[in-house]
């Protein structure tokens, strides 16, 4: 701040600190928490890196990056007295002025002295203050920490009902008859609550029916439950609660046992990997999609495209549309009023959404920036060259009407008056926004107008993921139980977990069992980046610290195209079959990623599901002999929409809030009161929590319905409701 020419290392060359800053309420010595104090006292701001020994060297990592830089900015070195394992001497720390930020950091990579630009948050350097400049408009709203990316040659190459043998139960219950194994396997039956101390380990008798109560669930066991409890008693000769309580838990394991044992059994024969090898089955199933396409995917090594990626990814889009309450009135209900309008509520899902968006052209490598000024609408869907843009669009008014159920293009914003950022789906222009290139080419065959094309980002693709895709979907269609259904849709559905793992939520804990030394609990509690301490036991201690540096090699960009990918698939059955066969006679009534719930009117929608199910509906769970005479067709068929309650007619909704609404046969009286009323309804819920890796069950206090809804702007004296940005709200600020 106050630099001087002759002799900087002196320390009389400067102003006395007292003299010049404002430290009210700092203590000395000032701690990183304090940093921010010092920063709106004085209005500067300051960037504080530290020192990793790695190898016989150092690198610097930030541990304390400013919120606002101001034009006063400084940047701090914390240094720490030693660096190496010395048990008896503390750790101390100590703040000096880093001068030249750039060649501290430039010293750590090579001896080139060429001038390099660094970026203060994220490490990454650049050749021209110019790209810096455009860098770090986007870095400050990203990083809190040095990002590290991949070098350029760098790439990625109900469980016990659904066996019928027990092979390890088998082994360790050799000597039984017959009767008495088949008792044990199946679930066994325990009564949970009841056994609150040790002495009722000693009746000698079965507890009765009323004991097997369960509060977490709220339920009771079955007579039928209740019999085979007391079978198993008897077949087994059990002289006390505590033998039953042995049994059942030597059963219970071995059953889980073969199940796995049975699961990977089967994996194996299948993927051709061992899923004990693998920590999680999102883990395991990546490794089977890269084994089975045999694809290279490309790493991002240019942070700037990185973090255009990541602006782009946005989740899926749920919440209340067209109106919070629609009662069904139609002939296939049993108090049918011919004299009112006849009125329908459907209920449609997407047959695995992102296992089609899996399907389709992806991308994989070849990522460049190109000339944005392209022609979107010119670019085939199944190019060998695919885009991800940054774009400005209008939304004229004049479609404001028509879209105001669904609106295109979702974006992550605050609702007015509300500090939290969600996913909206409004009708504003949109401002630089990052989206793929199908999903553009879809909201301007919509009507939106492209204003701009700020920056495109070009790149290689192909349906490389389909094989695989198929192949679990062919696994499924032929599965024999819920099982190896839910499996084989997991096994697709966690490739695209995967490829949105987010680096940046990953945390740091270190596991440590000695107070003193580089690695003890002493030396990291110390450390700036510390953050948290759990005690589990006196030999036992668990740390958490903040990141300093986060690895990016995780192919995101697939991710953010499988998510834009999906959407498509939602807008082109709104806009591309209902609003054209059903025109205003139908409004979708709330929609939650890959489903949509619609009111439609003075039509029968089972007519036009039996003349269009070979095109566009999975059919192949509705009764045979369905009353609408409807074919089954299209079974487990990927993008197929299905109706999920299989010609079940639909008497009531209700849509308070994103997540929180109800599809009923009957009618929903909580639900209704909270709607019409204005008013939150408190539950009292059993639950089971785990702290310290001690598992116990409680109850716990929490609100169950709220009529409160900012996602969207509800319509005073109505069950209405617009998305923000709509002509006919004339100042939102206000609402």
């Amino acid at each position: 701040m106050y630099p001087v020419e002759k002799d900087p290392q002196r320390i009389s060359k400067y102003p006395h600190y007292s003299e010049v800053l404002k430290l009210k309420g700092v203590q000395f010595p000032i701690t990183l928490k304090q940093i921010s104090n010092v920063e709106k006292q004085n209005n500067l701001s300051i960037n504080v890196y530290i020192l990793e020994k790695r190898g016989s060297g150092f690198v610097t990592l930030p541990t304390y990056l400013t919120n606002d830089k101001k034009d006063r900015h400084i940047n701090l070195l914390l240094i720490q007295s030693r660096y190496g394992d010395v048990d008896d001497e503390p750790v101390r720390y100590h703040y000096v002025w880093i001068k030249d930020l750039s060649r501290l950091l430039s010293s750590q990579l090579s001896k080139n002295r060429m001038k390099k630009h660094f970026c203060d948050r994220c490490l990454h350097y650049f050749s021209s203050m110019e790209r810096l400049s455009k860098h770090y408009a986007d870095c400050k709203n990203v990083n809190d920490c040095k990002v590290r990316l991949p070098k350029e040659d760098q790439n990625l190459d109900t469980l016990a009902s659904s066996l019928t043998e027990f092979p390890n139960l088998k082994e360790q219950f050799r000597d039984l008859d017959k009767y008495q194994f088949n008792l044990l396997t199946r679930k066994g039956i325990f009564c949970y609550d009841y056994i609150d101390n040790l002495e009722k380990f000693d009746a000698t008798i079965l507890p009765p029916i009323d004991r097997f109560y369960n509060k977490l669930t709220d339920s009771s066991i079955s007579d039928e439950d209740y019999q085979h409890a007391k079978n198993v008693w008897a077949a087994f000769n059990i002289k006390n609660l505590g033998e039953y309580t042995d049994l059942y838990m030597k059963t219970d394991i071995l059953l889980l046992v073969d199940v796995f044992e049975r699961f990977r059994h089967s994996s194996h024969m299948t993927y051709n990997l061992d899923p004990a090898h693998y920590y999680t089955l999102p883990g395991y199933t990546w490794d089977c999609m890269l084994f089975k396409t045999r694809q290279t995917l490309e790493l991002l090594t240019d942070i700037d495209m990185l973090m255009f990626v990541e602006r782009g990814i946005r989740g899926g889009l749920s919440q209340v549309c067209a109106k919070r309450n629609s009662v069904a009135n139609n002939k296939y209900m049993p108090d049918y009023n011919p004299n009112e309008p006849s009125k329908y509520l459907m209920y449609f899902d997407v047959n695995n959404q992102y296992g089609w968006a899996m399907s389709q052209s992806l991308p994989y490598g070849g990522f460049q920036w190109v000339d944005p000024n392209i022609d979107v609408l010119s670019i085939g869907d199944e190019s060998s060259k695919g885009y991800i843009l940054e774009v400005d669009l209008e939304y004229p008014n004049h479609l404001h009407d028509a879209h105001k159920d669904l609106p295109f293009c979702p974006e992550h914003s605050a609702p007015p008056r509300c500090k939290n950022v969600k996913l909206l789906g409004t009708l504003h222009n949109k401002t630089r926004y990052i989206i793929h290139y199908r999903a553009l080419k879809q909201a301007l065959a919509n009507g939106l107008i492209l204003t701009k094309i700020h920056h495109a980002l070009e790149f290689d693709q192909s349906p490389w993921l389909k094989s695989y895709i198929d192949f679990n979907t062919e696994l499924r269609q032929a599965a024999k139980n819920d099982f190896e259904k839910n499996l084989f849709k997991l096994m697709n559905n966690a490739v695209f977990g995967k490829t949105m793992e987010n680096i940046r939520k990953h945390s740091t804990v270190k596991l440590v069992n000695k107070w003193s030394g580089r690695y003890g609990a002493e030396a990291l509690i110390s450390k700036p980046e510390f953050k948290a301490a759990t005690i589990f036991n006196e030999n036992l201690v668990g740390i958490e610290l903040r990141k300093c540096e986060i690895y990016f090699c995780k192919p995101i960009y697939v991710g953010m195209c499988i998510l834009d990918l999906a959407k498509t698939t939602i807008y082109d059955f709104h806009y591309g079959y209902m609003k054209p066969e059903f025109d205003d006679d139908c409004s979708a009534l709330y929609t939650d990623t890959d489903s949509l719930i619609y009111e439609i009117r003075n039509r029968d929608p089972y007519e036009i599901i039996r003349r269009d199910c070979h095109l566009r509906f999975d059919t192949s769970d509705y009764p045979a002999n369905n009353g609408y005479n409807i074919p089954l067709v299209n079974k487990k068929v990927l993008g197929m929409m299905k109706d999920e309650f299989n010609g079940t007619p639909i008497e009531l909704f209700v849509g308070l809030r994103s997540k929180m609404y109800t599809v009923k046969r009957a009618g929903s009286s909580d639900y209704l009161e909270c709607v019409d009323n204005f008013k939150e309804k408190v539950i009292t819920q059993n639950l089971i929590k785990s702290e310290k890796h001690q598992v116990y069950s409680m109850m716990q206090e929490k609100i169950a319905l709220s009529p409160y809804d900012d996602k969207r702007y509800l319509t005073e004296g109505s069950y209405d409701t617009l998305p923000w940005g709509h002509y006919s709200i004339i100042d939102e600020s206000n609402v």
